[in-house]
């Protein structure tokens, strides 16, 4: 990211282990700049948190207009992994409802384990039930990969 820019910003947060989305840029994108959290060791859910919530106040300290989230899930489907991306997602929420608009994007690298997709959706849901303000865009975009797979089968 530019650094003496200012303007649209975009954040990436990937958990341990994810993969940069194959759909996403990196670098500037078409809704200004971009800023990344990567979670570079396993750790409790609330040390990315606070990694997400330090890099948001610098970004908006430094004049940035945060338009965009885009949260890249590692894949893991346990009971440890879902319950850490939860606390994710609710803190995310909580900043845009803050915020008072914004756009939530759930996302996810190569994988085939459908448990992953259905459980992003789920979260898609509940925070579609719990947002408060509607300037608030939630949503889930699978990979491309993703994507031709299920229209092959959808076209056999």
């Amino acid at each position: 990211m530019n650094v003496g820019a200012r303007g649209k910003a975009t954040l990436v947060v990937i958990e341990y282990g994810g993969s940069w989305p194959s759909w996403l840029e990196p670098g500037c994108t078409r809704n200004g700049n971009m800023a990344v959290v990567a979670q570079h060791y396993e750790g409790h859910p609330s040390e990315l948190l606070t990694q997400v919530a330090n890099r948001i106040s610098r970004l908006e300290n430094g004049g940035w207009d945060l338009q965009r989230v885009v949260l890249v899930s590692n894949g893991r489907v346990d009971h440890d992994a879902e319950t850490s991306r939860g606390v994710l997602c609710r803190g995310l929420m909580a900043r845009l409802e803050k915020l008072g608009r914004g756009q939530l994007i759930l996302t996810y690298g190569t994988t085939d384990d459908r448990r992953v997709e259905r459980g992003l959706v789920r979260w898609v849901r509940t925070l579609e039930v719990d947002r408060t303000t509607p300037r608030i865009q939630i949503g889930l975009r699978t990979p491309p990969t993703r994507r031709a797979r299920v229209a092959l089968v959808k076209s056999a």
